[in-house]
């Protein structure tokens, strides 16, 4: 994990999209995980509206402005990370039950070929796992293009802030297996919360992370009162090393 920075940023001019937006009300604080790029499907769990926290989770087809309701319980969550695995089978970690930090995962496998319709879902829930992470919320949560699902940073609350990565193996959806943490070794960067990561698919850090942006209130002091700042600027790669063979 290393600086690479901001001469790796430029500018992008975005078209407006022809999408439709679906009528499913603001929120915030919830995941969003793009399920089908050609048919513009998202899943979006959770959140919060106006000042209720969402029990509730959704496929948006952005292509047709059609809503798909999907029947999950005890998935309250905001302020949680989700990514797609190559199964096809969301998973959700961390974030918050009300007042309550969560290290809990959650898989859920969507039923195909059903529309305009309440769909049920495969829900599994796991927590106290061993070796898991401390209960946070604003972390991020990243498919490799090796298909490893990597947890970085977050907040844990008391105006503690992460810097740590955690590798998750997801359950393989077949009874007694459960998933798997392993904390991964990595130098560099800055605890933080609220930021964004995505996998370079392109150019000399190909296969790596590129974090952007977040916040970490214990770094401002009243005689530096932009030191916050920074870190919304701050951008690094992580990328594991390679095992000798």
């Amino acid at each position: 994990m290393g600086d690479i920075g901001p001469s790796c940023v430029s500018h992008v001019t975005v078209a407006p999209s022809p999408w439709r937006a679906p009528t499913l009300g603001a929120r915030h604080s919830a995941s969003s995980v793009l399920l089908n790029p050609a048919s513009a499907s998202y899943f979006v769990m959770g959140g919060i509206q106006e000042t209720d926290a969402c029990g509730d989770a959704w496929v948006i087809h952005a292509s047709s402005g059609e809503l798909e309701q999907v029947a999950v319980k005890d998935l309250s969550m905001f302020q949680h990370a989700a990514c797609l695995t190559p199964d096809g089978r969301v998973v959700q970690y961390g974030g918050r039950q009300g007042a309550r930090m969560s290290s809990g995962i959650a898989t859920v496998r969507l039923p195909t070929g059903r529309r305009n319709g309440s769909a049920t879902p495969i829900l599994a829930t796991f927590t106290k796992l061993a070796d898991e992470p401390v209960p946070r919320s604003d972390h991020t949560i990243t498919l490799t293009l090796d298909d490893e699902v990597i947890v970085y940073g977050g907040y844990g609350g008391h105006g503690t802030y992460f810097k740590d990565v955690y590798q998750l193996e997801p359950d393989t959806g077949k009874a007694p297996s459960v998933p798997a943490w392993s904390k991964v070794t990595a130098r560099g960067g800055k605890k933080r919360a609220g930021h964004s990561a995505v996998v370079l698919h392109s150019g000399p850090y190909t296969g790596a992370i590129l974090v952007f942006g977040g916040y970490n209130l214990s770094l401002i002091h009243i005689s530096e009162p932009t030191r916050l700042l920074s870190i919304s600027y701050a951008v690094f790669c992580l990328k594991k090393k390679k095992k000798k063979k």
